[in-house]
């Protein structure tokens, strides 16, 4: 696993970018005093969004944005002298994903999902399609939206091992735009947007034992 070069200024990590092909210039910026750290990092370690709702991509694309130059100032201006490089394991996929989940910036507490939920123009809109039913049909439709309740409700919480990469991404489609412009929402987008990105772990046949 290769370090990654910290470059103290934006004409030298410019000057090398034909040496970083399939990578990408993340940069920090620190204006008081001034100083610059600019790191080339593989494009295969930034997450993924293309299978994440494109109404709700950008919110996850800035968080992830947000979550590397957050490494990236850590690591090199957190201490007495500015280290010349990044250990690689500080900025793997698997690490950045983790330090999103982690980030408490913007996060809700159990009770402010919940009723944010309760208050959000999805579980509205939910409920609203749930009465135009039949009333022989809203038992049916009634249960589903109970668990789509527990599940959004669980987000509060750091570790989310029960909701799937693929349940996260339909999860993120049925949230309605006007979710978007709250911070709710956009708690909620990011917080499916990681779990959309993690990989599933592997299947082991312990029938074979």
């Amino acid at each position: 696993m290769t370090n990654y070069t910290i470059h103290t200024s934006r004409e030298a990590a410019q000057a090398v970018a034909t040496h970083w092909p399939d990578c990408k210039l993340v940069e920090v910026f620190k204006r008081n005093p001034t100083k610059y750290a600019g790191v080339w990092i593989p494009t295969a370690n930034i997450p993924n969004t293309e299978d994440v709702p494109a109404t709700y991509r950008a919110i996850v694309d800035s968080v992830i944005a947000k979550t590397i130059k957050s490494i990236i100032d850590v690591q090199a201006f957190s201490g007495n002298y500015i280290p010349t490089w990044i250990p690689a394991d500080k900025l793997s996929a698997d690490s950045i994903i983790a330090a999103m989940t982690a980030s408490a910036t913007t996060w809700l507490t159990k009770e402010e999902v919940a009723q944010g939920w309760e208050a959000s123009a999805t579980y509205q809109g939910f409920k609203a399609k749930m009465l135009a039913l039949p009333t022989e049909n809203r038992k049916g439709y009634s249960k589903a939206l109970d668990a789509f309740s527990e599940s959004i409700n669980k987000l509060s919480a750091k570790s989310v091992k029960s909701i799937t990469p693929e349940q996260a991404t339909t999860m993120l489609a049925k949230l309605a735009d006007a979710d978007l412009t709250t911070t709710w929402g956009e708690f909620i987008a990011t917080r499916l947007g990681t779990i959309a990105n993690k990989e599933e772990p592997e299947e082991f046949d312990l029938d074979s034992l």
